[in-house]
């Protein structure tokens, strides 16, 4: 086992044993969590307002307290209903108000069997987007857990459910694919420093209708925490920053593996000189991985890398097919 190995090791072992004693922060970090706050809707909510039969049906994302709204992409066809083709309210459980076009309604009762409300929530036709509040949580290991009831629909989706950091990545979970049960969507991660973004439950749903997307129900958001002592930040900070050089690596060769067509003496074109510079930076890239454990010496081969694979021209075919045209013209168009 190399020094590296050894190092990841401790780590995964010190972080899966931080995980397990974490305390429940959410009332510090989110308002009206459980959707208990908000009175629940007292009749149908539809996708589409142009099918609302009377005028007290909802459509479209209802307010909830303490959520903000946000719409990714919405059917505005019709200007008198604009962001249609979803749709979130909260329920109360057992009610007989549905989410339609799929004519779904709340299940019986809360994850717990017992009664109360949930936010119900559903996309079609590529609409959707997602209900938020703006978090700025410290450094430590986290883990959100949002129960959710799938009434039907398992097609795959862009689910925004997590945790979405203002710079960063998203610490998402996937919608639930089986239906008519109570699944608790779980995420664990880590924060290396305090940290500001979104704790966000919502999708957009793929190309079709209600009956492929899922119709759900959610119930209280939860959010586990546990501060990292010294050498647990110190191992964090390590594997973060091991991470993401990793990924450079992983990206930079792929891009170049992906452009080999791209290297000569065209218009839409990089020199060998700048393959050839990747290719160097790459190696040295590999050499900080396997020997350096100083994150911020790390950071900066990263950051070298990055910028060395940003010379690398991505041309399309028809950009590939200006190679014939003389240098002079080729100067010309630069100048």
């Amino acid at each position: 086992m190399t020094f590296k190995q050894l190092l990841l090791s401790v780590a995964a072992v010190m972080m899966a044993g931080s995980m397990s004693a974490q305390t429940d922060v959410t009332s510090t970090y989110l308002t009206n969590a459980d959707f208990s706050a908000t009175k629940p809707i007292d009749n149908h909510l539809k996708g589409y307002g142009k099918d609302m039969g009377t005028a007290t049906t909802y459509y479209g994302f209802q307010p909830v307290d303490g959520w903000t709204i946000t719409v990714v992409s919405g059917d505005n066809g019709n200007a008198t209903y604009p962001n249609s083709g979803m749709g979130g309210a909260v329920f109360e459980y057992g009610s007989s108000y549905q989410m339609q076009g799929n004519s779904k309604t709340a299940p019986a009762a809360g994850p717990d069997g017992a009664a109360g409300q949930g936010l119900g929530f559903f996309g079609v036709w590529g609409c959707g987007g997602y209900y938020y509040q703006e978090v700025t949580l410290p450094a430590g290991n986290y883990t959100i857990n949002i129960p959710v009831y799938n009434q039907s629909g398992t097609s795959g989706t862009t689910s925004y459910f997590g945790f979405t950091p203002t710079t960063g990545d998203a610490q998402t979970i996937a919608t639930p694919t089986t239906t008519g049960e109570w699944t608790v969507l779980t995420k664990s991660f880590t924060l290396t420093e305090e940290t500001t973004g979104k704790i966000c439950v919502g999708y957009k749903s793929n190309g079709s209708g209600s009956g492929a997307n899922p119709m759900l129900f959610i119930d209280k958001v939860q959010i586990l925490y546990k501060a990292l002592a010294d050498d647990e930040l110190a191992a964090a900070k390590l594997a973060e920053a091991q991470g993401k050089l990793q990924a450079a690596i992983t990206a930079a060769a792929q891009t170049l593996n992906n452009t080999s067509a791209a290297v000569g003496d065209a218009l839409f074109a990089h020199p060998q000189s700048v393959s050839d510079n990747v290719r160097t930076t790459i190696t040295a890239a590999e050499a900080v991985l396997a020997d350096e454990t100083d994150p911020t010496k790390i950071d900066e081969a990263t950051a070298t890398l990055n910028s060395a694979s940003r010379h690398i021209w991505q041309p399309s075919t028809n950009q590939l097919k200006v190679r014939h045209i003389p240098s002079r013209i080729r100067q010309q168009a630069f100048t």
